[in-house]
């Protein structure tokens, strides 16, 4: 912020006077759009994941009663296992839907602060509108400080997928479990 604005401001005030215009208003700072609400940008928290991986199982299990829930169990022990069995699946299954969900937000937030804010402000600037070139750089900001904590968002939920099923996650995690392995095993002297 504290390069980008004054570059800004440079480029307004040489074009303005290349183009023999007024000078542009440059009293409003860039701390006045400050806030973490300074535009919108892609959002999704632990809390949203959680939420939605708590649907998800409840989900599973209206679908199992659906199913099976009338079926004539030969001892309630099958039934029980049955059920668990449904669940593991469905837990396994919920575990690689957040995974996937904080990577896809990762992505998001990238390709948001990409296009269309960055576009946006080279437009502005362009078009000298130093008020919306301020909004957007404001706005791209926000997006920047985003990243940070949403990359830990897919961090933590893909630790919880390896650790629930380290294969789950394909040559990765079957490097990864590799490593691991060798990690603990003893030393040779």
């Amino acid at each position: 912020m504290e390069e980008v604005l004054p570059a800004i401001d440079a480029v307004l005030l040489l074009t303005a006077l290349r183009d023999d215009e007024p000078v542009p208003d440059i009293t409003l700072p860039l701390s006045a759009c400050e806030d973490g609400d300074a535009g919108e940008h892609p959002r999704l928290t632990q809390e949203d994941l959680d939420r939605d991986f708590k649907a998800d199982l409840a989900r599973a299990d209206q679908r199992w009663e659906e199913i099976w829930g009338d079926h004539a169990w030969a001892d309630s022990d099958e039934r029980d296992s049955h059920r668990a069995e449904h669940r593991a699946e469905a837990e396994g299954e919920a575990i690689k839907d957040r995974g996937r969900r904080a990577a896809a937000h990762v992505e998001e937030l990238v390709a948001h602060s990409g296009d269309p804010l960055w576009p946006d402000l080279v437009e502005a600037v362009e078009a000298g509108d130093r008020g919306r070139a301020v909004r957007m750089l404001a706005a791209e900001c926000a997006a920047a400080r985003a990243t940070e904590p949403t990359y830990k968002l897919y961090e933590v939920n893909l630790s919880a997928q390896y650790e629930s099923s380290p294969m789950s996650l394909g040559a990765l995690g079957e490097s990864l479990s590799d490593f691991e392995t060798w990690l603990r095993s003893p030393k040779a002297e």
